[in-house]
């Protein structure tokens, strides 16, 4: 008996009864146990599987698919060590089986061990050279390493070999966000998004390069789509914040900000009432960018941002003495950039003369 591809669930249990009774009948056929586990796959009925697929290996224990098969439910039932022995038992069968190399690398992947994880995919292509999957995969791997310039190649081929892949072609233009180049993530992410309209993270990751791009309308529409797929991430929420900032919905943008910051908490939280201070500043709302900066630091005394735009603040306000006491702060934190940045905002004119100034300057 052969298992269809697709198949209703009410037909794939009256397939699965068959298998049971040709079993009764023929307890020691190898390839009937292998099948059905194939079949409970099917079902989602994945520790059923296992057992069959082990019920094959016990007739036949060189039977390398079931091996591969066994591999596979291990996996998804989260059993990733032994998962690994199990592809490792049906490679020392065959070692020229490219998918198994692969299925090894994805799993070694998600134990961590992302060298040997490289290696397997690694394999699977000089086996295999027009593999896309693997290229991909091994393409990913290198991501997760910070080996940026590599990923993008693996990326690259994969999608060259087979260029209907929307998932490659998103996280292809999600790395080249990573090393900014945002013209070629748009690029990407323009393809995964003609693949797969309805994938919203493309929507979400376009919007970002866009963003990068200065294209800020372009980039909140982009935002307002993934909205609507589904996909509101905390980084969503506070990127279109930004963007409604830059398009000078000052307004619309601290509601953007509000609305996020009871979901946060620490250092994350302490970043949105920062940008939430930059906008009340924007506005002329002293009082209110003053309250955003103050939540800031004492979120996060360790953002240098915030100390030096409330110094900033401060010196418009003809407070001398506080304004140099937060710019001590922020210098403190980040002498490289805000002692120069200082000696040339316009903010921090009316301080000049002040001997505090003049010694923080030489200093």
């Amino acid at each position: 008996m052969s298992i269809p591809n697709g198949g209703s669930h009410q037909s794939l249990e009256a397939l699965l009864a068959a298998y049971d009774f040709r079993l009764r009948h023929e307890p020691r056929n190898c390839t009937l146990w292998n099948n059905r586990g194939i079949l409970l796959e099917r079902l989602n009925r994945w520790t059923e599987a296992l057992a069959s697929y082990n019920c094959a290996l016990e007739i036949t224990p060189q039977r390398q698919e079931a091996l591969n098969n066994r591999a596979i439910v291990l996996e998804h039932l989260g059993r990733l060590p032994e998962a690994v022995e199990s592809y490792e038992q049906a490679l020392a069968i065959d070692r020229q089986q490219p998918e198994v190399w692969n299925n090894r690398g994805i799993v070694l992947r998600k134990l961590g061990r992302l060298e040997d994880a490289i290696a397997s995919y690694q394999q699977a292509i000089a086996l295999a050279a027009h593999y896309a999957q693997a290229w991909a995969n091994c393409g990913f791997a290198l991501w997760q390493q910070g080996r940026y310039r590599e990923a993008v190649r693996h990326y690259e081929q994969s999608v060259a070999i087979d260029p209907d892949q929307s998932s490659a072609w998103r996280q292809l233009g999600q790395i080249y966000l990573s090393v900014d180049q945002p013209d070629q993530a748009l690029r990407c992410l323009d393809q995964a998004i003609a693949l797969q309209p309805q994938q919203a993270t493309a929507w979400t990751w376009r919007g970002h390069a866009l963003y990068n791009l200065g294209q800020y309308a372009a980039a909140l529409t982009s935002y307002e789509n993934a909205e609507l797929l589904g996909d509101r991430p905390l980084l969503l929420s506070i990127q279109r914040g930004h963007t409604l900032a830059q398009l000078e919905r000052y307004e619309e943008a601290l509601a953007s900000y509000a609305a996020i910051l009871p979901q946060l908490t620490g250092e994350a939280a302490a970043e949105v009432a920062y940008y939430q201070g930059l906008v009340w500043a924007y506005l002329q709302d002293w009082t209110a960018a003053l309250a955003a900066f103050d939540q800031a630091i004492a979120g996060n005394p360790d953002l240098a941002e915030a100390w030096y735009n409330r110094a900033a603040l401060h010196a418009r306000l003809d407070q001398p003495v506080a304004a140099i006491a937060d710019l001590q702060q922020a210098i403190a934190l980040d002498p490289d950039t805000y002692r120069s940045l200082a000696a040339e905002d316009p903010d921090y004119q009316t301080l000049h003369a002040h001997p505090d100034w003049i010694q923080l300057q030489r200093a």
